[in-house]
């Protein structure tokens, strides 16, 4: 039964909206956790925005990537992606 839950489970997880993500895809390469700044401008050059005013969450840069897609948040921490976000379009 326990070999049933866990596809269930991490579906679930996938697919929530609030999941939080482990990678983001720019042009056709990804960005993972612990990427560090320099490789982030490298593989999605510069962001739509950045907030680096949040001390306790650490510095945020946000990506627009075009009409019909979801906001990418990327949040960095000593220099090193920390996690990746979905935000909805304003």
């Amino acid at each position: 039964m326990k070999s049933k839950l866990k596809p269930i489970l991490l579906s679930i997880l996938l697919f929530s909206e609030n999941a939080a993500a482990v990678a983001m895809m720019c042009g056709t390469t990804f960005v993972d956790l612990g990427d560090t700044e320099y490789t982030v401008l490298d593989k999605c050059g510069v962001p739509t925005f950045v907030n680096d005013e949040d001390v306790f969450f650490g510095e945020r840069w946000i990506y627009d990537q075009g009409p019909g897609t979801l906001l990418k948040i990327i949040t960095f921490r000593n220099g090193k992606v920390q996690n990746i976000e979905t935000g909805e379009r304003q």
